[in-house]
């Protein structure tokens, strides 16, 4: 009676471990095949970017009253530039900096989009370690600086176009855990593997103030470190404006779109692919010198 018993706790167990399975497809289709969709090359190696290379917009401010022969370096692209700029500035390509030697004992305040910050974060190391006695990197860019009520010269409109950041431009800093990653997407739950360590939102039809209440508290969201900015992500970009219009001045961080979303990863991971399988048939089609 007693081994019945214990075979009928067995049948049941197993009968119970399977229902559960079967109810949890879901989470065993992640593991065993969505995981599939995570690519190395969207994976965070998280590390810090050192915040004493940083200005605020309002240290600037009150810098540039105490010292107004500051000088403000825009590093971005000259059409960029001659659209929008800060009253005073001066264009010049980051790679030249460092040939400026009459510029070692200014005090220098170099101006970017608001992201790629991590060639400027390399070129403060080598102007200090070439003796330039004062450099900073205003933080937030332009865009933060028109945010914190900063003067602007040129078409205001263009400041839409500085929204938007390219897959190449996201690669440079994706790894800085000072960035804040949100992905917002209405359906399809592959789509929030692309890229692990990213902060997920479900983002709902017709449901716009809830949406955008979600949306901020997530952003708001103190963090130890200093932020850098956060990056939405969604489907195909189809959200930018509605989440601009109606996030960007609720928030305290600067925020910026990936262009096309994911759309614009599987497309970029697409093409990756297909480079490394053409690089890969020329290889096994090379002969071999010796056998010649």
């Amino acid at each position: 009676m007693k081994k019945i018993t214990q075979k009928f706790k067995i049948l049941f167990f197993i009968i119970i471990t399977f229902t559960i399975l079967f109810k949890c497809s879901d989470c065993l289709n992640y593991f065993f095949q969505d995981n599939k969709n995570i690519s190395p090359l969207f994976s965070r190696d998280f590390k810090e970017v050192p915040s004493d290379i940083f200005i605020t917009p309002s240290q600037l401010k009150q810098k540039l009253r105490i010292n107004p022969n500051l000088i403000l370096i825009d590093t971005r692209v000259n059409n960029q530039y001659n659209n929008l700029k800060i009253p005073n500035s001066i264009h010049m390509p980051i790679y030249s900096i460092k040939t400026k030697s009459f510029l070692k004992n200014s005090q220098l305040v170099l101006i970017n989009e608001g992201y790629a910050y991590d060639p400027l974060i390399e070129e403060v190391k080598q102007l200090v370690n070439q003796g330039f006695r004062f450099v900073r990197v205003l933080h937030g860019g332009i865009k933060s600086w028109y945010k914190s009520g900063g003067k602007l010269i040129g078409d205001l409109y263009y400041m839409n176009n500085l929204s938007t950041i390219s897959i190449n431009k996201f690669l440079l800093d994706k790894d800085y855990q000072n960035v804040r990653i949100i992905i917002v997407i209405p359906h399809d739950k592959n789509n929030y593997y692309y890229i692990p360590d990213a902060i997920s939102i479900r983002w709902r039809e017709n449901n716009l103030k809830k949406n955008v209440e979600n949306l901020c508290d997530h952003i708001n969201q103190t963090i130890e470190i200093t932020e850098l900015y956060t990056i939405i992500i969604d489907n195909d970009g189809s959200l930018h404006d509605s989440i601009l219009a109606n996030v960007e001045q609720k928030v305290t961080s600067t925020i910026f779109f990936l262009e096309n979303g994911i759309n614009g990863i599987k497309e970029y991971l697409a093409s990756q692919s297909s480079q490394k399988s053409t690089q890969q048939k020329k290889t096994r089609n090379q002969k071999c010198p010796y056998c010649n």
